[in-house]
């Protein structure tokens, strides 16, 4: 399954990109998410709650690109073997019209 969504966020990029890389702050934003627990390097343990079902997996950091992406993968064995990033597109600017007076 290929989830993807894409979000316009008016913040600046350095601040968006330290709230998605400060994965104990998801409960904060992600309704389904209720905690991210770091467990070694780059390595965290997720529990969430879709529907009434509670499930936990394990996931690895794998890429970090500095206000540009966030990559990671699911720990083998994890019930969520799914690999995932979130990346910063810039927004494409729209050309004004000269407008007269």
């Amino acid at each position: 399954m290929r989830v993807e969504k894409e979000l316009v966020v008016n913040a600046p990029v350095d601040r968006v990109y330290a709230l998605w890389t400060d994965f104990a702050q998801f409960p904060r934003f992600m309704s389904h998410v209720e905690s991210v627990t770091p467990t070694g390097e780059q390595q965290y343990h997720w529990t969430a709650r879709f529907g009434p079902r509670k499930v936990e997996w394990d996931a690895k950091v794998v890429g970090l690109v500095p206000n540009r992406s966030v990559t990671w993968r699911s720990v083998s064995g994890a019930w969520m073997a799914r690999p995932g990033s979130v990346s910063r597109r810039s927004r494409r600017r729209r050309k004004r019209r000269p407008t007269r007076r």
